[in-house]
């Protein structure tokens, strides 16, 4: 399996590019304001996908779950990776049950939401069982240039039914707690871009990719921001924020004439594309890795197995809003800053540390490396834990869902 830089970027793009529900979310807290909430969460998940593409360089045609191993040794590695991979199923069941709630409220009414989520996940599964991330990658670059002309021709039908006095007054009626737990919100989302970190060594070429995945990454946020600033200036904070999908709303309320309505079907087409191509990119990801975790050779063997539990995730809860308030309130306060940007900083400096004793190693010279009483190794433990412990305490009690 390899990938081109081109299919890179825009599989980047598409999962990025945003599902309707993250936007309700921003908008319910920071009202006239999302728009700048979407930038900072734009520029929280450019770190991101900055550490991503840093740790992944370094070990050309290698995965997370391999150089891990490398620089951590076996077993550190194994258990590195861990909560990588639970946390990814978790999100794998949200992202699936998202897109079927979507489909069922704009097509299917009254089908049962498990045919739809098995009908779906079929797709998606023999998709990545066909070739793997190849065909997703297909998908993306054949999609995206698809999805771009949809939002372009979205905010030219709106040109129209815009109010700009709706964005007023501009960051005077939202407090700081407030700009952060919309941004929050959105970096949920953002966050997907690390899994950049097991498809990096499937890359044919690696000389100029990184400028094409930043492209594809400011690409999606930018359409983003636009999206959000065109549904205020339609729609006005106040009712966009009781909104589900106000992108779907969106849609559904341009009308050229007598002769252009209905184009929201189009735009559900080619949403659910997008929704495709992130749910097949998750899906391969936790096959492949975990494939790799346990020292599995044949990674498609494990793709039934984890869309069994996708689909069980998916069904989990009655409610979408009621597991989504459930991550946002316990789990991901946790798990998105440990995951993204703790762990991922402590690697790469890991990563420097390893490629200089390597250097070392291959020039002669004998490393010295620091002693570490293992006193200063558990108080550092222990520190960690109680950061993570003060900022979880702070969010259940400030950062309310």
């Amino acid at each position: 399996m390899k990938l081109t830089r081109t299919q890179l970027m825009w599989l980047i793009f598409c999962i990025n590019v945003g599902l309707p529900i993250y936007l309700s979310g921003t908008m319910k807290v920071t009202k006239q304001d999302a728009w700048f909430s979407v930038i900072l969460a734009g520029v929280a998940g450019f770190i991101v996908l900055a550490l991503a593409v840093r740790n992944a360089k370094y070990f050309p045609g290698q995965t997370f779950i391999e150089f891990t191993q490398e620089v951590l040794g076996k077993w550190v590695g194994r258990f590195w990776v861990l909560p990588y991979l639970a946390f990814w199923m978790i999100s794998l069941g949200n992202i699936l049950r998202s897109v079927v709630d979507f489909i069922i409220m704009a097509l299917f009414k009254e089908t049962p939401l498990t045919a739809v989520v098995i009908v779906l996940f079929v797709v998606v599964a023999f998709a990545v069982a066909t070739n793997g991330i190849n065909t997703i990658a297909r998908c993306a670059e054949l999609m995206g240039p698809l999805i771009v002309l949809m939002f372009l021709c979205i905010y030219i039908l709106n040109l129209s039914n815009l109010d700009f006095t709706f964005l007023l007054p501009i960051a005077a009626d939202t407090s700081p707690l407030n700009m952060a737990r919309g941004t929050f919100t959105m970096m949920e989302m953002y966050g997907d871009s690390y899994l950049l970190v097991l498809v990096y060594g499937f890359l044919n070429k690696q000389k100029g990719v990184t400028p094409k995945i930043y492209v594809g990454f400011t690409l999606a946020v930018g359409l983003m921001v636009l999206t959000t600033t065109f549904i205020l200036l339609t729609f006005g904070p106040g009712l966009a924020a009781k909104m589900q999908y106000p992108l779907y709303e969106l849609v559904r309320y341009i009308e050229v004439g007598e002769f252009l309505q209905r184009i929201e079907v189009i735009m559900i087409a080619l949403w659910v594309c997008s929704a495709f191509i992130k749910l097949g990119f998750y899906l391969f990801c936790l096959s492949y890795g975990t494939a790799q975790w346990l020292g599995i050779k044949k990674w498609k063997l494990l793709i039934i197995p984890i869309s069994v539990l996708a689909v069980w995730a998916a069904g989990l809860t009655s409610s979408l809003l009621t597991t989504r308030a459930l991550l946002l309130r316990y789990i991901d306060p946790v798990m998105i800053p440990l995951l993204y940007l703790i762990l991922p900083v402590i690697l790469w400096i890991l990563i420097l540390l390893h490629r200089r004793k390597k250097q070392q190693a291959q020039s002669g010279v004998v490393p010295r490396i620091p002693k570490v009483s293992l006193g200063w190794r558990w108080s550092g433990v222990t520190l960690l834990i109680l950061m993570l412990s003060m900022y979880y305490y702070t969010y259940i009690r400030y950062f309310k869902v």
